[in-house]
């Protein structure tokens, strides 16, 4: 006879998953098994990524935007140039990590509209730096909140492809009680984990961006 389905698979694949909730119940349900590099995973998901550097999947690229001044017109909202960088540093300054736990995601995903994280002033001057750019009165990169949707969907599909691993090796998860005692079957859980993290890019990689802060909302329609 085929085991019923544990309940939480119900919860695991709504369109809109809680996945805050998700996490929580996944870490109770594997607290004992003795997989620091998962149960770190779950921590910086939860609460937020600490002054370490973040897995690829939490990386977006944006664009340049602000308010200028040429000659004597003033210009809003326009796209500004980095035309006196190299490619690769072009690249880590419109590159922004997501360090926000996945509840402080969400509400942003509810949002529906650009992320726009101020940009240092110290700045403006690498960017007026070959232009005609008289003076920089605001910049700020802006990513589209589409990214915000793809990291929560990618910790949602590690949740779902973790809980379907622990079923099918410790059999119904409803009760919250697995049984850790054998040595071999729980190594043999360990690594598929670790697998599952690295098939699906949530391993922390050495590359660090530059760190932005103060995230705020825009209204206007997504490029």
């Amino acid at each position: 006879m085929q085991m019923e389905r544990s309940a939480i698979f119900k919860d695991a694949t709504q369109s809109e998953p809680d996945t805050e909730s998700l996490l929580k119940r996944l870490k109770v349900l594997t607290f004992g098994l003795g997989c620091e590099q998962f149960d770190k995973w779950i921590d910086s998901e939860l609460y937020g990524y600490k002054g370490e550097d973040v897995p690829e999947y939490r990386k977006a690229h944006g664009f340049l935007q602000g308010d200028i001044i040429v000659g004597y017109a003033q210009i809003k909202n326009t796209n500004l140039p980095l035309i006196s960088v190299d490619d690769e540093t072009r690249k880590k300054m419109l590159t922004y990590s997501f360090k926000e736990g996945v509840g402080g995601l969400r509400a942003l995903l509810k949002a529906e509209q650009y992320l726009m994280i101020p940009w240092p002033p110290e700045t403006y001057p690498t960017i007026k730096k070959g232009t005609n750019i008289t003076e920089i009165l605001s910049a700020r990169l802006m990513l589209g909140i589409t990214h915000v949707n793809d990291i929560l969907t990618t910790v949602d599909n590690t949740i779902l492809d973790i809980l379907l691993e622990l079923e099918s090796k410790y059999g119904n998860l409803d009760k919250y009680d697995l049984d850790f005692s054998d040595k071999e079957k729980d190594e043999q859980m360990r690594q598929t984990i670790f697998q599952i993290l690295v098939n699906n890019g949530v391993m922390i990689g050495n590359d660090n961006d530059l760190d932005k802060t103060n995230i705020s909302l825009d209204n206007r329609k997504q490029k």
